[in-house]
């Protein structure tokens, strides 16, 4: 305290952690060029020099084995291509981002709709925000492109700082989930939409709890 009275007081206080620390559940592991979640890795380490970010991995093999782990310890997980949750894992998570944290899910050919329908979603009570009812592919046998952009929204915020022109040369997918979601949720948010013709949903936010799911309809 000095002398000047407004500024002796305090209405906040918060504890910042040292690394941001992020837990990623492999779906599909590999070797290195074919692992589901190698450029994922590689890409959130390169976000913050010196280690900011600190990443842990595990095969999905021990998350059905329910691997004791403490999510509180995590600001971030991901959900990368993972078939289906087992029910005391989806307890834990559903507790973990009711109480303030962050979920991405990642889809991919591992991920099992109707698990995701019936038990992640549960008719919108669940943590996913809304069911993978098909995969769209691109390519000559569909008639359309190649690939297929991503487009943000004006109001977008998850994303917010990126240049649209740089996003649209470098995120391109030749296939994603088109999800069915909502009309009137006001816990939902779409972030950004593919560019083939029904301007299917790519980044999807859903307010659960005092937490965020995010999610992205392909792999990573």
């Amino acid at each position: 305290p000095d002398a000047l009275d407004l500024d002796n007081r305090r209405y906040l206080a918060v504890s910042l952690p040292d690394r941001f620390r992020v837990l990623v559940i492999n779906g599909e592991p590999g070797q290195a060029d074919r692992d589901e979640t190698a450029a994922l890795v590689m890409g959130l380490r390169a976000l913050v020099p010196g280690g900011g970010i600190e990443v842990e991995t595990i095969p999905v093999y021990d998350f059905h084995d329910r691997r004791p782990i403490d999510y509180p310890d995590f600001q971030a997980l991901i959900l990368a291509n993972v078939a289906s949750v087992p029910s005391g894992q989806l307890e834990r998570l559903e507790a973990y981002v009711e109480g303030g944290g962050a979920l991405l899910f990642f889809l991919g050919k591992q991920v099992l709709p109707q698990e995701y329908r019936e038990r992640l979603y549960r008719g919108g009570e669940g943590l996913y925000p809304g069911p993978p009812p098909q995969t769209v592919a691109a390519g000559a046998d569909t008639g359309g492109p190649l690939f297929f952009g991503i487009e943000p929204l004006p109001d977008q915020r998850v994303i917010q700082g990126w240049d649209p022109q740089i996003l649209r040369r470098i995120c391109f997918v030749s296939r994603f989930s088109r999800l069915e979601l909502p009309p009137d949720d006001p816990d939902l948010t779409v972030h950004a939409r593919f560019t083939d013709r029904e301007g299917s949903a790519a980044v999807v936010e859903r307010r659960f709890g005092r937490g965020m799911v995010l999610c992205i309809p392909t792999s990573c």
